[in-house]
């Protein structure tokens, strides 16, 4: 879990350069598979290619699978809609 809260830390801030305000409440890990964006709003490739190796990622150990629905201006945001144990 440090691994991705290090990876996190390092995007937020690489982010911040970008312009983007990090957001105030704890990271959760998670991952996004589709969200509506402005379209006005798409990073330039130069934007997104940035320099040096790829962060490590380490290891970590997964023991559910959770989708989520955001309900954006809506509390709370997120309403979770399935759940998959991975454990047997």
């Amino acid at each position: 879990m440090e691994h991705l809260k290090s990876l996190q830390s390092a995007v937020a801030e690489g982010n911040r350069k970008l312009g983007f305000i990090p957001e105030d409440r704890p990271y959760s890990p998670h991952i996004t598979l589709a969200r509506k964006y402005a379209e006005d709003r798409r990073l330039s490739p130069e934007q997104l290619a940035g320099t040096g190796s790829p962060p490590e990622f380490g290891s970590w150990t997964a023991d559910a699978i959770v989708v989520y629905r955001t309900r954006m201006n809506k509390a709370p945001m997120y309403e979770e809609v399935g759940r998959i144990s991975l454990l047997s």
